[in-house]
């Protein structure tokens, strides 16, 4: 009890939402001080910076934490930099300045997240939502300044405002009054495909449920308060991820805590969070719905009692979730179809639950086929049979699409965040649990009897495998224009339910707490990168990535090459991801053993400063390996390549890229140019054109070595010289030399011969294969 006259301590919950609501006030009179300064993003972050400050301290409070004076001398450092930069004139300042602060900021929410290793297995799951949000909070504003609403995001934003304002679901007058000035600069007009009405009515082909739920917050401050629904939607799954795999493993708080971080604070979450996709609240549900169906395990239920029962309640919580993700977006049905069979499964012994999901199971999915038939003409949609013909799909097609999903340099989940290869000996060692840890005596069926990992999700991971394979069986596996593993982020909290058994320990092996450094590390730095610069996250389909075309133009060498891409094979497509594999697996799986106390210290000791010499070395050895390999291909549009004239093909912004061939387009007077590193002191050269059909047109390619011709390949136009589509291009394979190669010395292509007035003449280079002797 309190001392006569002392006041009670404030409720913890009521303290944090009078100090949030403080803060927002302090954030608004910021907003209102701060507009005449030629700031960017970087006001923003100074304007959220209250609120950012109030999370913090709230979460402080859990963990029993105290900003230290250095601390907040850096933030006082900052805030005068940030308003101040302006007026130095220095390129970049911005950049540097955002950079600065979302790596104090990030600092911050690693102590913090690090010392709530001890409210891991307590009731409360507020720390584990605020800490998310106060990052991607005051990461938000830089971002969205840097990038506008891109791929499908004008559109949901279009169809938020649209219920916010007029209460339907009718984009004609949005359309019309150009709405998406509110939220963009960019002009946003009808997709191909939306369905239109008899009275000129304008639909969207995406679903309206997660703009119903924003609504709300648009109605009450506009694209502002969707962005703030979707930065909470993504802390929410970052927290229900962590419940999910408390759920299965409530023994180990620190490979919980270890799970939650990566979730949590490493890309993709962390890249999406703010962004309009639909995949960050289908997380939050896959997330709930694992979290249920681990605790109608029977397994889990038998240390209740035999007398435990699936109450309504919980049965609300699984079928919720399950009934929303087909209502979300319907190529979610493949992931709500088989988790709900798997549900169904461990209800058989509660006769009744089970046919109350059933019934609202195929009620759902009778009004959703009807209302798509109605409003469609097709009870799937935009989508046929043959989109969800598995089985008809070339298996070479459906492997690299998989695998893309993971291993791609421009859209997979291990070259974003490279933290996630935990995942390849985290699943090893999850099955190797799930195999040796069931019981012989078939009565010890008790969870505490049994060893932890007994409650291992393989069941939840397998029901994922039909998602997985409708996604790598498409032609736009990778998700379209869009930040990488878009597809993907819906299954982040399944994925995570399999990290704990690995990073359980206290001091874990020293190969596992280098390799955890090592990709720790990296993550860090990609992250940083696509935070200061979120357009890099975005890449054609072209066998690059963003940052590999900055790195490559910036010192005209060919990183391209030494990275896997699915979307244009080569030997690093199957190469490296099998070493990758190899190494991880093997340095995981060995670290996952016991180790000596010994050993245990001295991994503690210089596991990090290894970990940071290891990618030092590693990066030279890239560089030294661009310099030195010999080129064995050129692909023409790759930005290495030094270019006077011509044009990428097919356009950028071609639908469906990925069904043309690219390359570089070449008119007469056009020319192309690399620096090759030589193999030899002969070339030769085979090169993949296709000429454009051009009416009496005399086209020629003339390769120089140096100043020296030394081959002028003729390109006679096909016999029918009318205009064909780009699809319709005929590749041919022409041959140049062997010519003498004097090392250091550029190679160049250029187009001669002439055409017509007005004649469409040209012909595109995909790309030359490089033999040297």
């Amino acid at each position: 009890m309190s001392p006569a006259g002392a006041s009670p301590n404030p409720n913890p919950v009521q303290r944090t939402a009078w100090q949030v609501l403080a803060a927002s006030a302090a954030s608004f009179a910021l907003a209102a001080l701060l507009p005449a300064l030629p700031l960017g993003g970087v006001r923003g972050m100074v304007v959220v910076l209250p609120v950012v400050a109030a999370l913090f301290a709230s979460v402080s409070r859990a963990a029993g934490d105290r900003t230290s004076a250095l601390e907040l001398g850096l933030w006082g450092g900052w805030i005068v930099l940030a308003l101040q930069h302006f007026t130095l004139g220095v390129p970049g300042s911005s950049e540097l300045v955002a950079a600065s602060g979302l790596v104090l900021a990030g600092v911050r929410t690693l102590r913090l997240a690090v010392r709530l290793r001890r409210s891991v297995a307590g009731p409360s799951l507020w720390p584990f939502f605020a800490l998310p949000l106060a990052l991607y909070l005051f990461a938000w504003p830089w971002t969205t300044t840097a990038r506008a609403p891109d791929g499908d995001e004008p559109y949901y934003l279009l169809l938020t405002h649209s219920l916010a304002e007029d209460g339907d679901v009718d984009l004609a007058d949005e359309y019309r009054d150009q709405a998406w000035r509110s939220f963009t600069t960019v002009p946003v007009e009808p997709q191909p495909g939306d369905p239109t009405g008899t009275n000129a009515e304008f639909y969207s082909r995406h679903s309206a449920l997660l703009p119903l739920a924003l609504s709300p917050l648009y109605l009450l401050a506009g694209p502002f308060g969707a962005q703030l629904g979707m930065l909470a939607f993504a802390a929410a799954a970052a927290a229900a991820g962590l419940q999910a795999a408390r759920a299965c493993y409530p023994r180990r708080p620190r490979g919980l805590l270890a799970a939650w971080m990566i979730l949590a604070f490493a890309p993709p979450l962390l890249l999406f969070a703010g962004q309009f996709w639909v995949e960050v609240p289908a997380a939050l549900l896959v997330a709930l719905i694992c979290r249920s169906l681990v605790r109608l395990d029977p397994a889990r239920r038998g240390s209740a009692g035999p007398r435990s029962a699936t109450t309504r309640w919980e049965l609300l919580a699984l079928a919720l979730p399950l009934v929303a993700l087909p209502l979300l977006k319907l190529r979610f049905l493949a992931l709500a179809v088989p988790l709900g069979a798997l549900a169904i499964a461990r209800l058989r012994g509660a006769g009744r639950r089970r046919r109350e999901l059933l019934l609202l199971a195929s009620a759902t999915l009778l009004g959703l086929g009807l209302w798509n038939f109605w409003r469609y003409g097709n009870p799937l949609r935009m989508y046929a049979g043959s989109d969800l013909a598995i089985f008809a799909v070339p298996v070479g097609d459906q492997v690299r699409g998989d695998f893309g999903l993971f291993f791609d340099v421009a859209f997979g989940l291990f070259a974003l965040s490279p933290i996630w290869l935990l995942l390849l000996p985290a699943l090893v060692v999850v099955v190797w649990h799930q195999r040796h840890s069931r019981p012989r005596d078939p009565a010890a069926e008790s969870v505490v009897a049994a060893p932890p990992g007994r409650l291992a999700p393989i069941s939840e991971l397998v029901a994922l495998l039909p998602y997985l394979l409708l996604i790598g069986m498409r032609r736009e596996w990778y998700g379209g224009w869009s930040p990488p593993f878009r597809y993907g982020v819906v299954l982040l909290p399944a994925l995570a339910m399999l990290l704990p058994p690995l990073l359980a320990r206290r001091r874990p092996a020293f190969g596992l707490r280098w390799l955890g450094a090592v990709l720790a590390a990296l993550s860090a730095l990609l992250a940083l990168i696509y935070l200061v610069h979120p357009a890099w996250a975005y890449s054609l389909a072209d066998g690059s990535s963003r940052i590999l075309d900055e790195l490559s133009a910036g010192s005209t060498v060919d990183f391209v090459r030494f990275f896997p891409s699915m979307v244009r094979t080569r030997p690093a497509t199957w190469i490296v991801p099998l070493f990758v594999t190899l190494v991880v697996l093997g340095i995981g799986w060995r670290g996952a053993g016991r180790r000596s106390p010994r050993a245990r210290s001295s991994a503690a000791s210089f596991a990090w400063p290894l970990a940071a010499l290891s990618l030092l070395l590693g990066w030279s050895a890239l560089l030294l390996a661009a310099q030195k390999l010999p080129t064995a291909r050129i692909e023409f549009e790759d930005t290495w390549v030094t270019r006077r004239g011509g044009a990428l093909f097919p356009e950028r912004w071609t639908v469906d890229r990925t069904r043309f061939d690219g390359g570089w387009a070449l008119r007469p007077g056009a020319e192309i140019a690399v620096v090759p590193v030589a193999g030899g002191s002969t070339c030769r050269l085979v090169l993949r054109v296709a000429p454009f059909p051009g009416p009496q047109a005399a086209l020629a390619l003339e390769v120089r070595a140096g100043e020296r011709l030394v081959a002028t390949l003729d390109l006679p136009s096909p016999a029918d010289p009318a205009v064909v589509s780009a699809g319709e291009l005929g590749w041919q394979t022409l041959a140049a030399g062997p010519f003498a190669f004097t090392a250091g010395e550029p190679l160049s292509f250029r187009a001669a011969g002439s055409t017509p007035a007005g004649a469409a003449g040209f012909f595109v280079l995909d790309r030359a294969e490089v033999e040297w002797r």
